[in-house]
């Protein structure tokens, strides 16, 4: 298992079961074929002068993209005999893509209004993690205005590098009676991952 831009090692062991010494070959048959997956790598992809019914450890070395999804992606292997190329075993790795939350959140535009009147702005929150995800929503004021999140402070199920990957919520502001002219103030909107709390 691994997250996103991550290596992941398989230890795996070649065992000669055939009659005489041999030189075994390894090859990656199958990868992922989505963008920025590579082909795997053995540390040793031959393995010279095996005697009969011994057995050898060799490493496989899988890179996995900053951009992969969440979930199992499939690598297939062959190894054969290269004194008899009718000779092989294929096997097949499931590599475990774990999920990686992020999020980004867009501001509007600053607003200005009359002491005692309402705000109303626009903030788009987007999934750009690697699984679908909700976001907890926080408003909070550096001058402790009245703000708050208009209907639910939970976005949707976001579907990262989908149409579905992002989200606008509403936000109010309300400017303090007493405030003077030329009063500002710094709203701060926050999303956090339900996947992992501590991803804002």
């Amino acid at each position: 298992s691994g997250k996103p831009n991550s290596v992941v090692s398989f230890k795996l062991t070649v065992y000669n079961d055939g009659e005489k010494k041999d030189d075994i070959q390894l090859n990656v048959t199958e990868y992922p074929s989505e963008k920025g997956w590579s082909i795997p790598v053995f540390d040793h992809n031959i393995l010279r002068s095996m005697g009969r019914e011994t057995s050898r450890g060799v490493s496989l070395i899988v890179a996995i993209p900053p951009l992969a999804a969440a979930g199992l992606a499939t690598v297939r292997l062959k190894a054969h005999s290269l004194s008899d190329g009718n000779t092989n075993v294929t096997l097949g790795l499931l590599v475990n893509v774990l999920p990686d939350p992020k999020v980004s959140v867009m501001a509007p535009q600053g607003m200005s209004h009359y002491p005692g009147k309402t705000i109303r702005y626009n903030f788009t929150i987007k999934n750009t993690g690697n699984s679908a995800d909700s976001f907890s929503i926080m408003t909070s004021s550096s001058n402790n205005w009245n703000s708050k999140v208009i209907g639910s402070a939970i976005t949707d199920v976001l579907f990262p590098n989908s149409d579905q990957d992002n989200q606008t919520i509403q936000v109010t502001a309300t400017v303090p009676d007493n405030s003077l002219y030329g009063s500002t103030d710094i709203l701060t909107v926050t999303a956090a991952s339900l996947e992992d709390i501590n991803v804002q």
